[in-house]
């Protein structure tokens, strides 16, 4: 059941920006499996949370929040010019 979870969030981070047709499509297949909120099937989401101790919707809000987090902008550097403040 671990190794169900561990291979889904290593495909959220891996294949976020994947552009690949197979990369596109595991990152899309993970998503679908966490953000199913049923208990169909032994190996649904909320099953596995379950049975590993998890906490199905925090662990889903904290996943999705991750993956529709806004990309954090660059930091501009900022360089005093020569001179200045004199």
């Amino acid at each position: 059941m671990l190794a169900i979870l561990k291979d889904a969030v290593e495909c959220l981070e891996k294949y976020r920006r994947n552009r690949t047709t197979a990369g596109k499509e595991l990152y899309q297949n993970a998503l679908d499996w966490v953000e199913d909120r049923s208990s169909d099937g032994l190996f649904a989401f909320n099953n596995v949370c379950d049975l590993l101790g998890f906490d199905p919707d925090y662990l889903r809000e904290f996943l999705l929040k991750r993956e529709y987090a806004a990309k954090p902008a660059r930091a501009k550097a900022y360089y005093p010019a020569v001179g200045a403040g004199k």
